[in-house]
């Protein structure tokens, strides 16, 4: 995360103040009772330590996904058993839905942090593409004999589609008005996948259109099913979109299906333009500050862990995984979350960083406050003083009598053992629980007394 150099200097100084602070408390602390520092030094263990086990704790996320028996069911089932296969810092828990639609409303209403959406349902309010897990291309393929090139020339033809999701129909409408034909203009059917191939081959379809990434078994099947039989392969029709006036934009964006992408029939003969309509894993992104900072993190790892891990989700899932980062460049077609950002920058979000400010300021106050607090308690009686400061006090034993010479507490170490054991002053075998006061009037005794020996 780029600061500036006086952003960066500030939490250096404040972090050294606070060192210095706690240092000094810590040492007044050690002056005046060991046991008390070591209680202070346990306290501050075990809050560090409940710290570290509750932010080392998987980050869990709700991801709104289906129908049940879909592929994006599978996808999110099989990526969060590799999440904790991996021990990540992030886990997933699927909700159930009935799809694209109710996906896109739990997240609306915030019942849940992540949901998978298409494009053309626009995304709401506060949230983000985390990531694109799939482009659907629309691909109309017609049999050889049909001599259609581009879909202008569907008007008045009998068309079938095949929907796999409820989006796919008012989507095809669109395009429609974009080439300025309404549904009237086309005899539109809705076909199974198993139909493509009885209908083509009997005439009674013109093209047969349908939505979904070019590497799906259930795409090229679609494809494969019209003319099969035939040695010369299918027709795909091209999409011109150069009236439109921004190719990309967030509903939809211009695609190449490449030559020969249908590999078993050889089709098409050459690159043939289309449209293509993502499919997002979106997120929202909470309003309180801390919480997002945290949401950031855990989405960066997600984020990194889907392009990392593809290879192993498209052997669990049985075919080929198209995930793609989104463009994180100024002017994109889409807002792009905060944590996939962190990611694709390579910026560290890690929860230090994020909350390092915070730790530097704890540390400042909390060395400060425990310093004033043991000087408050030392003032009222609380804190008894050791017998340090009256180590140049001549001493006395249990009669009255001084050591020979007027040996001190440094010099006599069987007074100086006394004294620390018990925490009584040398010149009284009586425990000192006065007030400032009657410590300055003992002091003062230990002055004259040893002035009396000089």
């Amino acid at each position: 995360m780029d600061t500036g150099d006086a952003g960066s200097s500030m939490p250096n100084r404040i972090g050294i103040a606070g060192a210095f602070a706690v240092l000094a408390g810590a040492t007044w602390l050690l002056s005046r009772r060991l046991y008390f520092t070591l209680a202070i030094l346990l306290a501050g263990l075990v809050a560090i330590s409940l710290a570290y086990l509750y932010l080392s704790q998987p980050t869990l996320l709700r991801v709104a996904v289906g129908p049940a028996e879909g592929k994006d069911a599978r996808l999110m089932d099989a990526f969060a058993n590799v999440l904790e296969a991996h021990r990540e810092s992030v886990r997933l828990r699927p909700v159930v839905t009935a799809g694209l639609v109710e996906n896109r409303a739990l997240l609306e209403k915030g019942d849940v942090d992540l949901a998978i959406i298409r494009g053309d349902q626009g995304l709401p309010a506060d949230t983000s593409v985390v990531m694109i897990l799939r482009t659907d291309v629309l691909v109309v393929v017609a049999p050889s004999k049909s001599n259609l090139e581009s879909l202008s020339q569907l008007k008045n033809k009998r068309l079938g589609l095949v929907v796999r999701t409820p989006l796919d129909e008012p989507g095809f409408q669109k395009l429609l008005l974009f080439y300025g034909m309404q549904s009237s203009d086309v005899k539109l059917s809705v076909i199974k996948p198993d139909e493509v191939a009885a209908l083509t081959n009997g005439g009674r379809l013109d093209a047969v259109m349908v939505f979904g990434p070019l590497v799906d078994p259930e795409v090229t099947a679609i494809v494969y099913a019209v003319d099969a039989k035939k040695k010369k392969g299918p027709s795909i029709l091209e999409i011109d979109l150069s009236g439109l006036a921004e190719k990309n934009t967030p509903s939809a964006s211009e695609v190449t299906i490449p030559k020969h992408a249908f590999a078993r029939r050889r089709v098409p003969d050459d690159e043939v333009n289309s449209i293509g309509v993502p499919t997002f894993l979106a997120g929202n992104t909470p309003r309180r500050p801390t919480l997002a900072k945290i949401r950031a993190q855990a989405v960066k790892e997600l984020a990194r862990n889907m392009i990392e891990r593809r290879n192993e989700l498209s052997q669990k899932v049985g075919y080929p995984v198209s995930i793609e980062k989104p463009d994180n460049e100024k002017g994109v077609r889409f807002p792009v979350h905060a944590g996939t950002s962190a990611y694709l920058d390579d910026t560290d979000i890690s929860w230090y960083s994020l909350f390092s400010d915070q730790i530097w300021t704890v540390w400042l106050i909390g060395g400060t406050v425990a310093s004033i607090w043991v000087r408050a308690q030392e003032r009222a009686g609380g804190i008894r003083p050791g017998p340090a400061c009256l180590r140049e006090c001549p001493l006395r034993d249990r009669d009255g009598a001084r050591p020979a010479g007027g040996a001190s507490v440094r010099s006599s170490r069987r007074f100086r053992w006394r004294s620390k054991r018990s925490g009584q002053c040398p010149l009284n075998t009586r425990v000192w629980k006065g007030s400032t006061s009657a410590w300055s009037r003992r002091i003062k005794a230990c002055t004259s007394a040893r002035a009396s020996t000089t």
